[in-house]
């Protein structure tokens, strides 16, 4: 069963070092939603077949906090 929290700076700086086209998406994704928060999914190794990462980046509409875009990318056996 995967878990979810948010994720740390280093983590989001791992993922945008290494993923070039993510790190485009990012800044597209950033400048439409200003307000945004990020999260890092993680695989349980109790899940057969199941060993990733997940970040994911959420916007939020600043007048009333609801969800409203995500983008994420996996990375998959770490």
């Amino acid at each position: 069963m995967p878990y979810t929290v948010i994720a740390e700076q280093w983590t989001i700086d791992y993922f945008l070092d290494r993923y070039e086209g993510f790190k485009k998406q990012v800044a597209e994704f950033k400048e439409k939603n200003p307000l945004h928060s990020w999260s890092i999914e993680h695989s349980s190794f109790s899940d057969p077949g199941e060993d990733y990462n997940r970040l994911i980046l959420i916007g939020f509409n600043e007048e009333n906090g609801e969800e409203v875009d995500r983008i994420s990318l996996t990375e998959k056996g770490y």
